[in-house]
């Protein structure tokens, strides 16, 4: 089979089964057009390799909010873009942001090593964790989030890079599907939605956030998209 009638194959198969993502693919070409999300079925179960070395799985970030998001570390655009813009939604969200945890888990394991990824993470927001692992504990865990992702070599540079999906997932304490972002979405309006959101589910805690960083930081002041209201 070509490449194009591969892309289409799984096309088809997402507008059938209705599992497709509103994702925007790295390669400009033949993009699928945005489909509706089935959001019990996005995310479940991986063991990975966090960027400090140690092997974690899905159940090691239950108790807190996670952003997941799945990309690699050369990436030249699309990657950098998506977490700048978690990094800024969770600035704009001050306290709150202590209770998520932004996954970043790569579609390239041969390259983003533990190291590379612990070297990559440190350029975004301190609370991010890179995971990466075998090529198979990869592919595991881009399929529990319906990531699609493909290598491509580059005939004359042999460059190499990636045509992937770019959505943000917002994930409850249990793992369970919330929202999803894409590509280009403004990072204050990331923060009101994830902030609603977590308003609507936990309406004390949220309030008792607020109350804390006020007595404790007399000077703080709710910046873009930290809005209670």
């Amino acid at each position: 089979m070509t490449k194009s009638l591969y892309i289409y194959m799984g096309v088809l198969y997402f507008l059938i089964t209705g599992i497709g993502a509103a994702v925007m693919w790295t390669n400009k070409k033949d993009r699928p057009p945005s489909i509706p999300l089935s959001a019990q079925l996005v995310g479940g179960n991986y063991s990975l390799i966090d960027h400090t070395g140690k092997r974690v799985s899905n159940q090691n970030f239950h108790g807190k909010y996670q952003l997941v998001y799945f990309g690699y570390t050369y990436c030249p655009d699309v990657c950098p873009l998506s977490l700048n813009a978690i990094s800024e939604a969770m600035e704009a969200l001050g306290p709150l942001a202590d209770e998520i945890t932004p996954l970043f888990i790569t579609v390239d394991p041969e390259r983003d090593t533990v190291e590379q990824m612990a070297s990559y993470v440190e350029n975004f927001d301190k609370r991010t964790i890179g995971l990466t692992g075998t090529k198979q504990e990869v592919a595991l865990a881009a399929n529990a989030y319906k990531i699609f992702s493909e290598k491509v070599v580059d005939n004359d540079s042999k460059m190499v890079t990636y045509d992937h999906s770019s959505v943000i997932y917002l994930m409850d304490r249990q793992g369970k599907y919330l929202a999803q972002f894409a590509h280009g979405a403004r990072s204050d309006k990331m923060a009101q939605k994830i902030r609603s959101l977590i308003k609507s589910l936990e309406p004390e805690k949220l309030t008792k956030l607020l109350a804390r960083e006020l007595v404790t930081n007399k000077n703080y002041k709710p910046k873009a998209g930290s809005n209670p209201k």
